[in-house]
């Protein structure tokens, strides 16, 4: 291992932890690892999270600590999404992980966040200060919240944060699925009116050429949308098309086609309608 210089990363999020090695020497990453908890489902209904949650993230983030032990790591951040800290007893859970594995967790505000986010997809995405030079929006869907990121003549425009994400919309209108023949419906014009008060601040002058997509629960999304998994374009009439297929298939029936858990599939929709 002298040749390698290996960095971990740990992230606490919503709906799963994630672990991931890479060598710093090559950037490229040799071990990543996720597993799924239910941090976001407790905090969207009960306002903090549950006993036997801390515990199952406990030891998951047990399990990450082993495994970078287990590579020789001794460099690492771990880091807590910023939508960990709407639970009331966030202090207390990360003292619990603290205590229990070890691990020194920051929490990230969401200007932090958004920002990690945004550089990423600078790097990532091919072309990108081309796409800029046209009126481009960066839409990041976290599971509670999406930012809004909008780019002109090269430039960055303006920012804005709205407490609307796939999971958090699932979790407050749950109720009413059972219910309600017209959810579907219900569940739009709730979107819709959560976003409808962007307008009162969105720059007026930007005619809108491109939109980037960024999300760290939206592989089932990818699935459903993109052709093929190396494709990282769509047009809007096949997104159109896309869109009204699984307005109309049951959840069930998609979870079966996309290869995804029914909890991922329940957020594809309000993903789409985003």
């Amino acid at each position: 291992m002298g040749k390698h210089r290996l960095f971990a990363s740990i992230t606490v999020g919503s709906q799963n932890v994630t672990l991931k090695i890479a060598d710093m020497a090559t950037l490229t990453t040799v071990e990543s690892v996720k597993a799924d908890v239910s941090i976001g489902t407790d905090i969207y209904n009960q306002q903090m999270i549950g006993f036997k949650t801390v515990e199952h993230t406990c030891e998951a983030l047990a399990g990450f600590v082993q495994i970078m032990k287990e590579d020789g790591v001794q460099n690492y951040r771990a880091v807590a999404a910023s939508s960990v800290l709407e639970a009331n007893n966030a202090d207390y859970v990360k003292e619990q992980i603290k205590i229990k594995t070890g691990l020194r967790l920051e929490w990230l505000s969401n200007a932090e966040e958004r920002y990690l986010h945004n550089q990423a997809v600078a790097y990532k995405t091919e072309g990108f200060s081309q796409l800029i030079k046209e009126g481009t929006m960066l839409i990041d869907i976290g599971s509670g919240s999406i930012q809004l990121t909008v780019y002109n003549d090269g430039q960055f425009i303006f920012s804005r944060n709205i407490k609307l994400g796939p999971l958090r919309v699932r979790e407050l209108l749950g109720d009413l699925e059972e219910h309600m023949d017209n959810f579907a419906d219900i569940m739009e014009d709730y979107i819709l009116s959560k976003i409808d008060s962007y307008h009162k601040f969105a720059p007026k002058d930007v005619v809108y050429k491109h939109f980037v997509l960024v999300g760290t629960d939206l592989l089932v999304f990818k699935r459903a949308f993109m052709k093929s998994s190396s494709d990282f374009f769509i047009t809007r009439e096949h997104f159109d098309d896309l869109y009204q297929h699984i307005l109309d298939m049951p959840e069930q029936v998609l979870a079966k086609k996309y290869h995804a858990s029914s909890d991922a599939v329940s957020q594809l929709l309000p993903s789409a309608m985003i």
